[in-house]
């Protein structure tokens, strides 16, 4: 079996069952998901997956425990695996995204696994691209004033244009962590944006619709999306995968948004720095066909 942590907001859940998924498929083992928001000392988050059409089942006590020995405590275990050697009496794994960059092969060596990481890497899944596309459709229907925003960028030059703030500004630690996109980065990538997309609309989305308004004068239609809310914010994404193109902040969130997005002429415009501090690894998380700046 294959059991995934999930851990953040919708967008690092979204990583996370995506690389749980993919594995449990080419391994063909179940996929059990532990929602588990006990270390978020960040921002306070909670299980945000039910809304779409994927594999529901949630692990159990008894197989979670497989991965607690009082014998091998789970941070020695963590520790022992993290140093890249397989031990014999490790017959369930527990891995994490650093680890598996690090040591591809070591997947293949346990298996009941467990998935500790944020993954964030279309290479975790590519093998399944389409699968995951499916199962991250949503299950109710939009509400009418949605579908009505839906049906104008259908027919526009759409571009959803997320600006994440928020705990990014308001919590030190996740400022430290994240950074945050200045308005530079996003009026630059408006006028490249510009060079190839005639007539574009701009849809904003933000959790600071404020600062988007009093900083970001974009000279062509523009419209501010604030109907859904945080709770909803599973219709946020369906949004933005219903436009044309994407300029998408150093965030999970609209990073799906963009992937999710069936143009397949999509431009998509990326922060080529997507973390403040250098203790992740980044390379891998922006698809080579978008364009970094």
């Amino acid at each position: 079996m294959i059991i995934v942590k999930l851990i953040g907001g919708l967008g690092n859940q979204m990583f996370q069952y995506a690389a749980g998924r993919a594995l449990s498929y080419s391994r063909g083992l179940e996929l059990y998901l532990h929602p588990d928001f006990s270390g978020e000392n960040i921002t306070p988050r909670s299980y945000r997956l039910g809304n779409f059409n994927i594999i529901e089942k949630f692990a159990k006590p008894d197989q979670i425990s497989l991965f607690w020995s009082k014998k091998y405590p789970y941070f020695l275990k963590k520790m022992l695996v993290s140093t890249q050697n397989y031990y014999p009496f490790m017959k369930h794994g527990y891995l994490n995204d650093k680890l598996v960059y690090f040591c591809p092969d070591i997947i293949h060596k346990f298996h009941n696994i467990y998935l500790d990481g944020f993954w964030q890497s279309e290479n975790f899944f590519q093998n399944i691209k389409l699968i995951i596309k499916d199962e991250f459709t949503i299950k109710k229907e939009p509400s009418q004033l949605n579908k009505k925003i839906i049906g104008e960028m259908l027919r526009h030059e759409s571009v959803s244009v997320h600006v994440r703030r928020g705990d990014y500004i308001t919590n030190l630690a996740a400022l430290q962590h994240h950074g945050v996109c200045p308005r530079g980065y996003y009026l630059d990538a408006i006028d490249k944006l510009k060079e190839y997309v005639k007539n574009p609309h701009f849809y904003i989305f933000s959790d600071d619709l404020d600062w988007c308004k009093e900083n970001l004068q974009i000279p062509y239609q523009t419209t501010f999306i604030n109907q859904n809310g945080a709770d909803y914010d599973y219709e946020d994404l369906r949004l933005m995968t219903m436009c044309k193109h994407h300029i998408i902040a150093n965030s999970s969130f609209s990073w799906w948004g963009a992937w999710l997005s069936g143009n397949e002429g999509k431009i998509v415009f990326a922060p080529k720095k997507w973390f403040r501090t250098h203790q992740f690894n980044e390379n891998d998380i922006i698809p080579n066909s978008w364009n970094k700046i």
